[in-house]
């Protein structure tokens, strides 16, 4: 959890807390989404919420340092050990250079920064053949900074992402598309 969601969770558990103080004491409480299972729990619903969220976080918390620990001891081995490993080690150790090959694919993607350098609302606007990158609708087809290629043959039109998904579409289907370009790389998020 990043920090913004745990400041979340903690203003959730803060009023269900609030909430479980005042349980009861109004009219409003045969409406409250909480007052059949406060029937079954002796009006204790919105603290055993809040308990619950509260350990759900700490055990989250833990599982992170001790994520976060193995994977510093798996590297400091990794990083000591010369290339003799076994195949049930060297197995890992590939599966460790993966996963930080995902994890700086993953960095790249959450830091891309695109500016708008067009848009295409009709037929005859479109780049066939050529790659771009776009954000909106064609036809059935929605996009989100996807880049592929728009292509026109005889079996008719469509948009190829970069993933390879064909979205087919005929010249008088809806066409709202912003025409995006790579700007710059932002700065680290930190989770």
């Amino acid at each position: 959890m990043n920090a913004d969601e745990l400041k979340k969770a903690d203003e959730i558990v803060r009023a269900l807390r609030s909430y479980a103080s005042d349980c009861g004491d109004d009219d409003a409480y045969h409406q409250c989404t909480f007052a059949w299972i406060c029937d079954e729990l002796d009006g204790n619903a919105p603290k055993i919420i809040a308990d619950l969220i509260d350990s759900l976080n700490a055990q989250l918390t833990e599982s992170q340092r001790r994520e976060k620990a193995a994977v510093e001891l798996v590297s400091k081995i990794y990083h000591t050990a010369d290339d003799g490993f076994c195949d049930s080690c060297r197995e890992i150790v590939n599966m460790i250079d993966a996963a930080r090959e995902q994890e700086a694919v993953r960095k790249e993607k959450r830091n891309l920064m695109y500016s708008k350098i067009g848009e295409i609302t009709q037929f005859s606007e479109i780049p066939w053949g050529k790659e771009i990158i776009i954000t909106g609708q064609v036809g059935s087809g929605w996009y989100w900074n996807s880049k592929g290629v728009f292509i026109k043959e005889e079996r008719g039109c469509r948009f190829r992402d970069d993933c390879g998904v064909y979205t087919q579409f005929a010249p008088g289907d809806f066409i709202s598309l912003n025409v995006l370009q790579k700007t710059q790389t932002g700065e680290e998020k930190h989770e």
